[in-house]
């Protein structure tokens, strides 16, 4: 008997590992706010290790899109357009005196958000998958996190790239997208196909090796990449996640697209109407 060949369809499709990525990323972003008004320490920490799961469960849901969809140009259009939807008003808030003084936040201070990540893996990816010489708008993309990463720990103090506009994870999020896609497309050329089981566990692989290597990497660049990292170092365990990967993709509906791109800005949203409401 094949262990690798499961005999019974895996748990999760496409859409529950969505849906476990939007719980993860809510709790982080509840831990965020919690943290920010005070006493409530530890249980801000441990929702923000928990949001650590929902990265890793994106990028390999966008790395599976990219590999599998027939209309790539519309998945990279679709994930673009909810980019600007988030980063237009952002614009507007930092820049505008009558907004930044209210709100107390500047091009400098307002945080990433990790839209500006899927989108910028998203071209990534989309170049890659371009024949020929196309290939090489891959390394625009890959550029852009590669100055991220060059901003966050050795220049942070310049205004080259407005900080709101950054990428979170820089290189950790780049070669982990990398990873991911590249280790399935080498499978697509199994004989037959690979069976579902190993994909799992080479993809459980691929984030083991990444957030190892990232770890060493960033630790060598000086305390705040290591403290990134000592961060992202619970993301392992969305492996479990991935291991119950079925490989179809779900549920589907119009309405959870749209919900789907929707729902950053629509949950960020309702939390900053809760917490300005609690004293």
């Amino acid at each position: 008997m094949n262990l690798l060949k499961s005999e019974k369809p895996l748990a999760l499709s496409g859409f529950l590992i969505k849906v476990f990525a939007f719980l993860f990323m809510t709790l982080d972003h509840i831990g965020v706010f919690l943290s920010m008004k005070g006493g409530f320490s530890e249980a801000a920490d441990v929702l923000r290790y928990l949001g650590r799961l929902a990265f890793p469960l994106f990028v390999f849901l966008l790395a599976e899109g990219m590999r599998l969809s027939h209309r790539r140009g519309r998945y990279l259009l679709r994930t673009g357009l909810a980019w600007a939807v988030i980063t237009l008003p952002e614009t507007l808030l930092v820049y505008i005196p009558a907004f930044s003084s209210a709100i107390g936040y500047g091009p400098g201070n307002l945080d990433p958000h990790p839209f500006t990540d899927i989108f910028f893996l998203c071209l990534l990816l989309y170049c890659l998958t371009l024949k020929g010489w196309k290939k090489a708008f891959a390394v625009l993309p890959a550029a852009f996190f590669i100055f991220c990463f060059y901003l966050e720990y050795f220049d942070s103090g310049n205004p080259y790239l407005p900080y709101y506009l950054r990428s979170g994870y820089n290189l950790f999020g780049m070669v982990l997208a990398l990873a991911f896609f590249a280790a399935n497309i080498a499978l697509d050329k199994w004989k037959h196909g690979a069976p579902r089981l190993l994909r799992n566990i080479v993809n459980i692989a691929c984030l083991g090796f990444v957030v190892l290597v990232c770890y060493f990497a960033y630790a060598a660049v000086g305390f705040e990449g290591k403290r990134f990292m000592e961060w992202e170092i619970y993301a392992l365990f969305s492996g479990l996640f991935l291991l119950l990967y079925s490989g179809k993709r779900g549920y589907d509906a119009p309405w959870w697209r749209v919900f789907s791109y929707s729902y950053f800005l629509l949950h960020m949203a309702v939390l900053y109407i809760i917490f300005a409401l609690i004293p």
